[in-house]
């Protein structure tokens, strides 16, 4: 999996991974959203499985520096 940040407004990131081997050959994308504020939210739309290696990109990237604190743990709101 691969994951790209980019930002599509001022403080609002979409965080896309990219999964070859769902759909093959062409695979398929999963995007993501995190909002930059006082208290940051991620809008996570993915699968479970994603959520370490959406924390691991966001950790990394020095535009979204600042809000690695959300990225923390994944909770279901549906249980």
């Amino acid at each position: 999996m691969e994951t790209r940040i980019d930002e599509i407004a001022a403080g609002i990131y979409r965080l896309s991974v990219y999964v070859p081997d769902i759909a093959p050959p062409v695979g398929f994308t999963f995007n993501h959203f995190l909002v930059r504020a006082d208290e940051p939210m991620l809008f996570h739309c993915g699968l479970r499985g994603m959520f370490p290696a959406l924390s691991e990109a966001v950790g990394r990237s020095r535009t979204c520096a600042g809000s690695a604190s959300v990225m923390s743990r994944p909770t279901n709101a549906a249980r």
